[in-house]
């Protein structure tokens, strides 16, 4: 069990053993936390795709959480009408790629170089007062949209698949305005 939860209830112990295959009955199995935010559903899946198909265990359960209320101030018009609070879940378990839901292909990736975009400040950066999440909106948003155009054409590429053969509508059309050009694997914004 892979639980992806931004904020984590707690830094140590992680809560998942405890809080959450504990209770599901689940007993003594694999279970940690990754608190990578936004991309924590897609690390968890790549993480719970590893183990699975280096055999090490036949199915996982991913249970991705965000409680943003606790973090976001509820004032900031930027960040408060973004993020809230939501929860999903999916088990994935050994098959072939040509089982219907197949994981066929993810692409991973991430840049350091802007941690100052977005975060909450830890004790050490700000040890009194409110810890709210800051966030520099237009700028992050731009390059999410970027990120993930480029991270769906990797995935495209890698499955043979043209952008045609897509039926979903990206979530990244959903920021703002910015919609995919037919057919052409890259975005414009309208």
């Amino acid at each position: 069990m892979v639980p992806a939860t931004t904020p984590p209830d707690r830094p140590c112990p992680a809560a998942v053993p405890e809080v959450v295959a504990h209770r599901l009955g689940l007993g003594q199995v694999p279970a940690f936390d990754i608190p990578a935010a936004c991309s924590g559903f897609v690390y968890a899946t790549a993480v719970a795709n590893g183990l699975i198909t280096s055999g090490g265990v036949d199915s996982f359960l991913i249970e991705a959480s965000e409680i943003y209320s606790r973090i976001v101030d509820p004032t900031d018009r930027g960040t408060a009408v973004i993020f809230g609070d939501g929860t999903g879940a999916v088990v994935l378990r050994r098959g072939t790629t040509a089982d219907q839901g197949a994981l066929l292909a993810f692409a991973l990736g991430g840049d350091g170089s802007g941690h100052h975009l977005f975060q909450v400040p830890g004790e050490l950066e700000q040890p009194a007062g409110p810890s709210w999440f800051g966030m520099a909106v237009r700028t992050v948003r731009l390059q999410a949209v970027e990120q993930m155009a480029l991270s769906a054409s990797r995935v495209l590429k890698d499955c043979g698949w043209s952008p045609g053969m897509v039926d979903a509508r990206p979530c990244w059309c959903r920021i703002g305005r910015w919609t995919p050009r037919r057919g052409a694997g890259t975005l414009t914004h309208g």
